[in-house]
């Protein structure tokens, strides 16, 4: 299992990220990937994370994120 994790100086960034995640996850039952905070305020203090086997998919999705940038470890 792998982590990609992002940050954004903003909330749309994130707003707009959990949103793709959503839908992602909707089109795609049994979605091998999990996500979080989904809480505004912890994802200012914490950022996303994104946990999952195979997050080539995701990454690819959340590359397109106006302001959403990986996170170094």
């Amino acid at each position: 299992m792998s982590t990609l994790r992002y940050r954004a100086s903003t909330r749309l960034p994130y707003a707009m990220a959990l949103t793709d995640l959503f839908e992602y996850a909707h089109d795609h039952p049994d979605p091998d990937f999990v996500f979080g905070p989904t809480d505004l305020e912890q994802l200012e203090s914490s950022g996303l994370a994104v946990s999952g086997k195979d997050l080539s998919s995701v990454g690819e999705l959340l590359s397109r994120v106006a302001g959403l940038v990986p996170d170094s470890p």
